[in-house]
């Protein structure tokens, strides 16, 4: 079972990041398609690394950002825990930052499937009010 946090010792601050995720937004329908628009998801997931040795969220070692650094030497990952000694707050306070991060990237990941719903229920309705206009047409044809 891996173990909440992490002690980091660092010689710089540095803020590290889970990589460059991002969201593709383009418009398919677009008169001109060479139009690319993304948004970043990397941006809801960042942790700054401050000088010295400090508790961090265990999950940030797997990234490829802190593995380089590490390869670098430019921060070392000690021990793993899951209380930290001291700084209790702060390093609690990164952790819930970073599951809030993620909360938000799971919601714009899942927007384009509570997109596609209402956008079917629209058509569903213009449909329904073309069916009740031949309706309509249908009824004034046969009074008169």
């Amino acid at each position: 079972m891996k173990k909440a946090y992490v002690r980091i010792q660092s010689q710089i601050n540095i803020n590290v990041t889970s990589g460059l995720e991002y969201r593709d937004v383009t418009n398919p329908d677009a008169h001109v398609g060479d139009r690319l628009k993304i948004n970043s998801l990397w941006s809801k997931r960042i942790i700054p690394i401050r000088e010295g040795s400090h508790f961090y969220p265990s999950e940030i070692t797997e990234w490829n950002t802190v593995k380089s650094l590490q390869k670098d030497k430019v921060i070392t990952i000690g021990e793993y825990t899951d209380e930290p000694d001291f700084e209790k707050e702060e390093a609690k306070a990164l952790k819930d930052k970073l599951n809030k991060g993620n909360q938000k990237i799971e919601v714009e990941l899942n927007k384009d499937k509570i997109l596609e719903k209402p956008a079917k229920k629209v058509a569903k309705k213009k449909e329904e009010v073309i069916d009740d206009i031949d309706y309509l047409e249908k009824i004034s044809e046969s009074e008169e």
